[in-house]
């Protein structure tokens, strides 16, 4: 889809939208610091942008949906029962910009042609960044220093395509994929 197909049909009221990925960690507190420097920076956002929080996991990331709810921002829930995989890429694919603190929101992003913000709550996520040009990476420390950072990243980025290097890459992956699992099929059937 091209960049102004989609930003033409995302924006509502003359708004952009983001998307927000949140996650949380019941063992790990700390990784979970970074819910209210994101709170913070999505109530600056919310004045220029329609900001919709997603979850992927609803029933592990409840205390930080809780909080976010606190905050007075909605959080939408992925439910396998009801959510196919493609109507969620579309979901990403008519916003402008998406960050995440799960790899899930990085990847649907890529597989969208929406550039990405990686929260790295998790090296995975980090990694993710270091392998696609489209994906910016902060770490919860500095965000929790620079709220505004998240801000300044956002608006200099959303609304922007992915890189032809990203789409070249993801294009690769896609290949080797279906091969090794038509590969696989035959050892199966």
């Amino acid at each position: 889809i091209s960049k102004q197909k989609r930003l033409a049909s995302s924006a509502v009221n003359g708004k952009l939208t983001l998307i927000v990925c949140i996650r949380h960690y019941k063992y790990d507190s700390e990784r979970t610091e970074y819910v209210d420097a994101l709170i913070e920076a999505i109530n600056v956002l919310q004045e220029c942008y329609i900001i919709r929080a997603y979850s992927f996991q609803e029933q592990y990331d409840q205390p930080t949906i809780t909080r976010i709810q606190a905050a007075g921002i909605t959080v939408e829930s992925y439910n396998p029962q009801h959510d196919s995989m493609r109507s969620v890429v579309e979901f990403f694919r008519m916003s402008d910009y998406v960050v995440s603190a799960r790899m899930h929101g990085l990847y649907i992003a890529l597989m969208a042609g929406v550039r990405s913000l990686a929260i790295n709550v998790h090296p995975k996520l980090e990694n993710v960044s270091n392998q696609f040009e489209s994906v910016a990476c902060i770490s919860p420390d500095y965000l929790r220093a620079n709220p505004n950072e998240l801000v300044e990243i956002v608006k200099e980025n959303i609304g922007k395509p992915i890189t032809d290097k990203d789409l070249q890459e993801l294009s690769k992956r896609s290949t080797a994929a279906n091969l090794v699992y038509k590969e696989l099929r035959k050892f199966i059937s």
